[in-house]
């Protein structure tokens, strides 16, 4: 065999063997990170269940005290709610307020111009707290969507980034994958027949950021500008300690 055959089945080989790595190394990523997830959600369901019980047994106590069978019932159901919402909220505690994000939607980002003031909300539902902001910009023909979201009370929305390792789309549509904005996990979509460039973020592995972008001039705009964003201090950022009682 001629050496040159030789070396170009070498090569050969050695592209096969990385590309193998490659995948093992996603799947590696990828099963690690859905260990996490599953850790957490394991971890409030045990929480919950506890709590649960706890509540049957008051339950118990109450009605042998004489207290009314219906009022019980609703008591127990809501202390168990409340339980399985605090258990959700557990690892994550209090949210970052909207105004706390709301300055990294500022009024101008590169040439883009905001098209409207920022819409933002910080909500609170027993002891969960979820934050999120918002601004629309232009750019030409273009409209870009940016939103901001405070995820530490709610594990499963940071589920897609799990997987981002293993995300690969590629269709006559256009495509979706796993990739990093900055060093930090993304996901970037592209939408070829509405020009739709799509990019959302995890950062400081609390914050979404979303950036979404309508008769995008190339499938990297959405991508480019969330990269022009201050995420480095996004991450940064913490939730005031509540007041002491």
């Amino acid at each position: 065999m001629a050496r040159s055959t030789v070396l170009f089945a070498l090569m050969f080989a050695l592209l096969g063997c990385k590309e193998q790595r490659d995948d093992v190394s996603n799947a590696v990523e990828a099963a690690k990170g859905m260990a996490e997830l599953a850790s957490s959600l394991k971890k409030a369901g045990e929480q919950a269940e506890r709590a649960g019980k706890a509540a049957e047994q008051q339950a118990a106590a109450d009605l042998a005290a004489g207290k009314d069978p219906e009022q019980v019932k609703q008591q127990t159901e809501m202390a168990k709610g409340l339980a399985a919402m605090q258990a959700l909220g557990a690892s994550g505690g209090p949210a970052v307020n909207w105004r706390k994000l709301a300055p990294f939607l500022p009024d101008a980002i590169g040439e883009l111009k905001a098209d409207g003031d920022v819409k933002g909300k910080t909500e609170k539902a027993g002891p969960m707290e979820h934050s999120n902001v918002s601004r629309d910009y232009k750019l030409g023909e273009s409209r870009v969507d940016i939103s901001i979201a405070d995820s530490s009370a709610i594990p499963m929305m940071r589920a897609p980034f799990a997987m981002v390792a293993m995300i690969s789309e590629d269709s006559s549509e256009g495509f979706k994958k796993g990739t990093k904005i900055a060093g930090n996990t993304a996901i970037v979509e592209w939408r070829d027949k509405s020009k739709h460039s799509e990019a959302t973020a995890l950062i400081g592995d609390r914050f979404i950021v979303k950036v979404e972008v309508s008769k995008a001039a190339k499938p990297e705009a959405a991508q480019e500008l969330l990269a022009q964003l201050n995420l480095a201090e996004i991450a940064k950022l913490k939730a005031d300690e509540p007041a002491e009682k």
